[in-house]
C-alpha cells in the first residue's frame, strides 16, 4: 500500500478556493489513493 506524506502548499492550495493552484490541487486529491500520512506540524502550519 502507497503512503503519501502531506505537504503545506499543496494543502493551503486545496483549501483556498483563490489559490492559482487551487484546481490541480484539488484534481490530485480526488485522485489520492492509499494512506494520507498528516505530519502535526503540518496541520499547525496549514491551520495558521
Amino acid at each position: 500500500m502507497i503512503t503519501t506524506v502531506l505537504d503545506t502548499g499543496p494543502l493551503v492550495a486545496f483549501f483556498n478556493v483563490m489559490d492559482k493552484h487551487h484546481a490541480q490541487c484539488a484534481a490530485f486529491f480526488s485522485q489520492l489513493r492509499g494512506r494520507k500520512l498528516l505530519p502535526a506540524t503540518v496541520l499547525a502550519e496549514v491551520s495558521w
